[in-house]
């Protein structure tokens, strides 16, 4: 049986079953969805005071932990720039190890080829989508005035200062840490 595109997990009867040592299953992890939600805040550039969206992504995933038998959400606070950087060092690292599976594969043991085949299609179906991605964020960036070379609008939308002072609260300054490299 060969694989189709999938947007889940294949269904459990189409999985091999592999059973391994106790050892090893209580350290293997399966996240069985993701979710990724826009949230957005006002922010400031600190060099020239001019206030900018700060789009950020709450990470929601659902799975099991090693031997747990209940789920396990992991929840997480990125900046849109994060989030991009760490699925490119995923891409990275995932090169990586697929270098090692290789060289592993080259004796009498090889990995199971449903699985291998299943990942070469959600990765073929990611790079599609992150490729999509890619195109629109750049025409975003293209439309986006670069505002350490252009004057502010006359009203640049609500003051976040004044906005915190009337309902009594503190302006916690946070800096967001250069682009990710």
């Amino acid at each position: 049986m060969s694989p189709g595109p999938r947007d889940e997990q294949p269904d459990d009867e189409a999985v091999q079953v592999i059973e391994l040592s106790d050892g090893m299953a209580a350290h293997i992890s399966t996240i069985e969805s993701l979710t990724i939600t826009p949230a957005f805040s006002i922010g400031t550039i600190a060099e020239s005071d001019v206030q900018v969206l700060v789009p950020t992504l709450s990470c929601h995933a659902r799975g099991t932990f090693g031997t747990e038998d209940s789920e396990m959400p992991v929840r997480v606070m990125l900046t849109f720039d994060n989030l991009a950087f760490l699925v490119r060092r995923i891409g990275e690292e995932y090169l990586e190890a697929i270098d090692a599976i290789e060289s592993v594969s080259q004796g009498r043991l090889q990995p199971a080829k449903m699985r291998l085949d299943y990942a070469a299609i959600w990765l073929e179906e990611g790079s599609k989508t992150l490729a999509t991605a890619a195109r629109r964020l750049s025409r975003l960036s293209a439309a986006i005035e670069d505002p350490d070379t252009t004057e502010p609008p006359a009203e640049a939308g609500p003051d976040v200062n004044r906005v915190h002072a009337s309902v009594g609260r503190s302006r916690p300054k946070v800096r967001l840490r250069r682009p990710t490299r």
